[in-house]
Parts: structure tokens; C-alpha cells; sequence
């Protein structure tokens, strides 16, 4: 049997072990960071479900909602997003959606993240020199626009995003995998004829022309180029006029 004055001393031990629990967690929730996507980039706070019309875009902000104290040197956030529900174009220039302006090195990459499927996604990247001082608080260093592009529900999802913190070596010294919360929005259906890109009220000719120039990157964005998209794949390109002109032809 033990003795009591054994037993109150692991009983302490105990109870110390079991407050500490959450004392750590919180320290590496501070130490790993959270990011956080607000889909309604237009309004104050954080926004996680939004609601808007197909064909209307809206702004998305990418918040580092919690940081260390010292915060951070570097990052590398990702925003990937269903298709066709949701659809993004990138700015002509790299300013109008990188915001932090404490990175002497900043950069931009679409890419496609494959997880059982190919999803289509945007990183940016701050790279700051080795021993480095600058540091990167909370705050909002990415917006960028997104549009609803056909009718139904979508996510836009800031998972693989990276924190680090850089020592005297070209490696991240510490490199934290962040908390991600995404943000869920709803696409309501408009009405109108599927492939009336120039929403001229009907489908013709015309229509698949545009389709082609868009892709090209000839013209600028429609009011309606989100009817265009006959294959609902969240983008347009030639097979999207070949069917606009089979459907005008009266062939499907």
C-alpha cells in the first residue's frame, strides 16, 4: 500500500500533468499559427459562410488570424477552391493582391494540387534573407477576387499554407504547418440561357466567337461569361464555342 504522503505527491503530479495539457496546446496552436479565409473580404471580421448570385465576384481575403509574439519572417499561403462553383482570375499585377509590404522577396504560383482529383489552387510566397529581422504579425497579407461561377455550393480552402520563422542558414529553421479554417460559399443559380456570354438574351454565333477570344485573352471579362462555360469545368476554352455552335446548330 502506499503511504499518504506518496500518494497526495502523485495525486499533485497528476493534476499539474493534466493542467499543463492545454497550456501546450495553446502554445503551439500560438507557435503554429491559424489561417483563416474570409469570403466576404468587403466587410469587417472574418466571414466563413457567404451567399452570392452566379456571375458575381466578390472579394476573398487570407487573414493570419493568430501569430507568436514575435511573428513570423516568412510564409507560404495557399488557396485552393471547387470548381465549377468558383472560379479565380489573377490581377495583372502582383500588388493589387499581395499586400504585405514587409517582403523583399514576394511571389505568386497557380498550380493544380492533386488529392485523388486535380483541384486548382494559388500560393503566394514572402521570402525574407537569412537573419532577416523583419517579422510578420496578424493581419491580412493576401486578397484576392474570386467569382461565383456556376450555381451550388464550394469551398475555398487555405490547407498546405506554411509559417516560418528563418535562421542564419538558407533553410527555414522552423517551419509550422498552420490550423486552416476554410470558408464555404453558396453560388445561387441566375436565369438565362446557358452559353448567352454576351447575355444578348439568346445563343448564337456571336457567342462562341467571344467564347474564343476570351480564352485567348483577347477580351476582358464579360458580365455573363460564366454562361459560356458549357462544360461547367470552371473555365472557358474551344471545346466550350465547338458546343455553343453544336447547340446553336441545333446538333445537341
Amino acid at each position: 500500500m502506499l503511504r499518504p504522503l506518496v500518494l497526495l505527491a502523485i495525486i499533485v503530479a497528476l493534476a499539474v500533468g493534466a493542467a499543463a495539457q492545454p497550456a501546450r496546446a495553446q502554445d503551439k496552436l500560438v507557435r503554429d499559427g491559424v489561417v483563416a479565409i474570409d469570403c466576404d473580404g468587403a466587410t469587417e471580421g472574418i466571414q466563413e459562410n457567404c451567399t452570392y448570385d452566379t456571375g458575381e465576384t466578390f472579394l476573398v481575403k487570407v487573414h493570419i488570424a493568430e501569430a507568436p509574439p514575435d511573428g513570423y519572417n516568412g510564409f507560404e499561403l495557399h488557396v485552393s477552391w471547387t470548381v465549377p462553383q468558383l472560379a479565380y482570375r489573377p490581377s495583372v499585377e502582383l500588388d493589387e493582391e499581395f499586400l504585405e509590404p514587409g517582403c523583399p522577396t514576394a511571389g505568386r504560383t497557380n498550380q493544380w494540387i492533386v488529392d485523388f482529383q486535380p483541384r486548382p489552387a494559388v500560393a503566394f510566397v514572402c521570402l525574407n534573407p537569412p537573419g532577416s529581422d523583419v517579422r510578420l504579425a496578424q493581419g491580412v497579407p493576401v486578397e484576392i477576387e474570386v467569382t461565383c461561377w456556376a450555381g451550388g455550393d464550394g469551398t475555398l480552402d487555405p490547407a498546405r499554407s506554411l509559417l516560418w520563422i528563418r535562421g542564419n542558414s538558407i533553410a527555414p529553421v522552423d517551419q509550422f504547418r498552420p490550423l486552416t479554417r476554410e470558408a464555404s460559399v453558396t453560388c445561387r443559380p441566375k436565369s438565362g440561357q446557358l452559353g448567352d456570354i454576351d447575355c444578348g438574351g439568346t445563343v448564337d454565333s456571336v457567342d462562341a466567337a467571344l467564347v474564343l477570344q476570351f480564352s485567348a485573352g483577347l477580351l476582358e471579362p464579360l458580365n455573363c461569361d460564366y454562361k459560356g462555360d458549357m462544360t461547367q469545368n470552371g473555365r472557358l476554352d474551344s471545346r466550350d464555342a465547338l458546343l455553343i455552335l453544336q447547340n446553336v446548330a441545333g446538333l445537341i
